[in-house]
């Protein structure tokens, strides 16, 4: 992820079911002024989200492990 502050984690994916209302999400936070650089996506590296999101202008954090121990460092990160 890169630098700056983060308003809003968005997480889920794997189909359009879920990755489209997610990213309606993102950009109606964007529409009510939060920086489009403070959306910020978690997801799988192999689910839809993978090229969704960024194709839609926001960062994304792909998480390309089974084990959920594996990933904490992604989200368990101290403020900056």
């Amino acid at each position: 992820m890169g630098e700056g502050a983060i308003f809003a984690v968005i997480a889920g994916g794997g189909t359009g079911g879920h990755v489209y209302p997610a990213l309606a999400v993102a950009d109606e936070l964007v529409r009510r002024g939060h920086a489009r650089s403070s959306v910020r996506f978690i997801g799988s590296a192999r689910g839809l989200e993978a090229t969704a999101v960024p194709a839609a202008g926001y960062a994304i954090e792909r998480l390309d492990r089974r084990e959920p121990d594996e990933n904490a460092h992604l989200i368990a990160r101290p403020p900056r």
